[in-house]
């Protein structure tokens, strides 16, 4: 039964990142600015390399080897703090007046980056593996690195959020 659900939340983690794969990359195609297409070329490598994570985790289990240990998610923080990457004046994002693809990519970027963090972060928490902790803390924490990525490049576009030009 455990094993089960480990299952059935590696399989909804392997979404999060195939959609993060399929969004960077295209992304990474469309955008204007250089350093944005650099940013999304990274973090679709990024999430290859968690997808691929991910899959050796699923073929542990389903051959009853139980959870792999991987020596970087062992050192991930704990996790402290609210599971919500967004700036509590979340409107200052809506409030953006400019329709470019480049500002609307780093806009759906954060709110997927968001998304994983707090699913990771709920999988960390609910995990019976000290194991399966230590990975979902690692990749929340990761995907929480990716959110910071995006905003300082908005921010870089569009100016801090929050002031008026």
């Amino acid at each position: 039964m455990a094993t089960d659900l480990a299952l059935e939340a590696l399989r909804r983690a392997l979404v999060l990142e195939k959609e993060g794969i399929k969004f960077y990359g295209d992304a990474a195609q469309k955008v204007q600015d250089v350093a944005t297409r650099q940013m999304f070329a990274t973090l679709a490598n990024d999430e290859k390399q968690h997808q691929k994570m991910l899959m050796a985790q699923v073929r542990s289990l389903r051959e009853n080897k139980g959870w792999r240990k991987y020596p970087a998610a062992e050192e991930a923080a704990c996790l402290a703090g609210a599971p919500s990457l967004f700036p509590k004046d979340k409107a200052a994002l809506d409030r953006i007046s400019q329709t470019s693809t480049d500002i609307d990519a780093l806009r759906f970027g954060l709110t997927i980056e968001n998304r994983s963090f707090e699913f990771y972060f709920k999988a960390a928490h609910d995990s019976e593996s000290s194991e399966g902790r230590s990975m979902y803390a690692f990749l929340a924490e990761t995907e929480r690195g990716h959110f910071d990525m995006l905003m300082m490049r908005l921010e870089g576009i569009i100016g801090p959020l929050g002031w008026t030009y």
